[in-house]
């Protein structure tokens, strides 16, 4: 009886390890592609520079401080398309217009809009993607 017990044992034990050694087996194999793919990601971000150096962006004060997405368009770390994307907005997002911007004749909105963990919830657009409905009630200072 005793040796059935044992035997039994065993059976299961040597499942078990030839399961876990597949597993383990694919794991690896999806890890050396994984390592390969990023090896030829970076060597394409490595020849693909973000340094620009004729970037000339031009601030000014927004005219309007809310407005709502108008098409689905990718949020950007930066006013410029190539930099970061942190999101992608929904069309009839609310979003409160905190800056504004020129680069390369393409006017650019920074914006926030409400979220639940306020994770990437800041960046910039481009303005043909906005929708404003709300003036603003900024006030030139040299005029009061």
């Amino acid at each position: 009886m005793l040796i059935i017990v044992f035997l039994i044992l065993l059976a299961i034990s040597v499942y078990f390890t030839s399961h876990f050694a597949t597993i383990t087996s694919m794991q690896k194999k999806q890890i050396m592609l994984l390592v390969r793919q990023n090896g030829t990601l970076k060597d394409k971000v490595g020849s693909q520079s973000l340094i620009l150096d004729t970037v000339a962006v031009y601030y000014s004060v927004p005219k309007y401080n809310c407005g709502v997405v108008s098409n689905s368009c990718n949020l950007y770390i930066a006013p410029i398309k190539k930099y970061v994307v942190l999101c992608k907005l929904n069309s009839n997002e609310e979003l409160k217009i905190l800056d504004s911007a020129k680069v390369d004749n393409v006017i650019w909105y920074e914006v926030k809009f409400k979220s639940q963990n306020n994770l990437n919830n800041k960046g910039w657009i481009e303005a043909k993607n906005i929708m404003i409905f709300e003036n603003s009630l900024i006030k030139n200072t040299n005029n009061n």
